[in-house]
């Protein structure tokens, strides 16, 4: 995805200066009889004083929690696997609450989507314990986006062998390749990634073969 945004952006910036060059008038001579321009004095160069920045009120223990919860479900998702770690993190050093992510794809059977449903709502549990009036408007909308979102995860349990993990257009082989080639390299840690997640790749089709024959079952 980085690819395509940096030929994106160079198209863009082409564009713009054969625009440039292109729709620009040439600038007129100056006659030879015209009188220089004076230069302004001080007290018209003088601009208006720049009034410093209100600085912000301190988060109530509302706005904190909210917050805390907010940062704890992108750290476990954001760890949850290499690939999803790789991908959202540029600079992981600007994160030093988060560990490590686990090697390889991550894990996908029955009992890691139970477990993960037992924490998802311990974090329901979590967010609504906020009190809600006390929220900015904006961390309203996080808070009902959070709560949707956690109790469609929760409630989907009961549909998890209804997922298509090998969909036609979208499914995990599918997308496999088109994700090792957006996987951007720029130093030895990217390398042990990437040859991590392809030496991964069998256990984790194994996995989605058990899941198939579960399914069927």
């Amino acid at each position: 995805m980085r690819i395509m945004s940096k030929l994106l952006a160079l198209v863009l910036a082409l564009i713009m200066a054969i625009a440039a060059f292109g729709c620009g008038a040439p600038a007129l001579p100056t006659e030879p009889d015209s009188e220089p321009t004076a230069a302004p004095s001080a007290e018209q160069t003088v601009g208006p004083t720049a009034e410093p920045e209100p600085t912000p009120e301190p988060l109530n223990e509302a706005e904190l929690a909210l917050k805390a919860l907010d940062m704890e479900m992108f750290a476990d998702y954001t760890g949850s696997d290499a690939l999803t770690y790789h991908l959202n993190l540029a600079h992981p050093e600007n994160f030093p609450e988060m560990t490590d992510p686990e090697p390889g794809w991550g894990e996908f059977t029955y009992q890691y989507a139970v477990d993960a449903t037992e924490l998802e709502k311990e974090w329901l549990s979590k967010l609504r314990s906020i009190d809600y009036d006390a929220l900015s408007y904006d961390s309203q909308i996080t808070y009902k986006t959070l709560e949707q979102y956690l109790t469609w995860n929760i409630e989907s349990l009961d549909y998890y062998y209804y997922g298509e993990v090998l969909d036609t257009l979208v499914g995990f082989h599918s997308n496999m390749p088109l994700n090792m080639v957006f996987y951007d390299i720029e130093n030895k840690e990217d390398v042990e990634g990437y040859l991590t997640l392809l030496e991964d790749s069998p256990r984790f089709l194994n996995d989605i073969l058990t899941f198939q024959k579960e399914k069927s079952e």
